[in-house]
């Protein structure tokens, strides 16, 4: 699950599967962030898909879902976290980062992201091994890749430095 060029992850729920108490489902939703100038700065709108890219492993009986929300405001996803054990994931999240943009000497514009707290994970809890994947400095999260099968058997975050339109 990836977002599309010049969007990022800006909400997902996570669905759990009873009969295997493992990740089963994973929906993302996808932001877009746009540059505007205003008369002596400028700042970010962001406009959230309402459609998301969505991937279930076959034969789940989905019982728990998550929302883990950045909201609307310019703070993209920036770190995901978890429990994993040997082939099957145990609980997932993501969480946010502040933002902030500044104008150089140089005349570059540049976005600085500062990760806050957990928004914690989902999932069953008391299985696996914890783990936390951070995007590097200057990403942002545009989505996962992993292994499906019966259950999540895999899932790594995918980041990348964010490409904003001007207007």
């Amino acid at each position: 699950l990836r977002c599309p060029a010049g969007q990022y992850v800006s909400k997902s729920i996570v669905y759990g599967d009873d009969t295997d108490e493992t990740v089963g489902g994973l929906d993302v939703f996808c932001a877009t962030p746009t540059l505007v100038r205003g008369p002596s700065s400028y700042s970010v709108t962001v406009a959230v898909s309402a459609t998301a890219l969505t991937r279930h492993a076959g034969n789940i009986t989905t019982g728990k879902s998550f929302t883990f929300d950045c909201g609307t405001a310019f703070s993209p996803g920036f770190y995901v976290n978890g429990q994993d054990e040997t082939g099957a994931i145990d609980a997932v999240g993501h969480s946010c980062a502040s933002s902030a943009l500044m104008f150089g000497t140089d005349n570059k514009l540049t976005f600085t992201f500062t990760k806050q707290t957990s928004l914690g994970d989902a999932g069953y809890l008391s299985f696996g091994t914890p783990y936390e994947d951070d995007c590097a400095a200057g990403e942002v999260l545009l989505g996962f890749d992993g292994i499906s099968n019966s259950r999540f058997e895999e899932l790594q975050a995918v980041c990348a430095p964010l490409q904003v339109v001007y207007k």
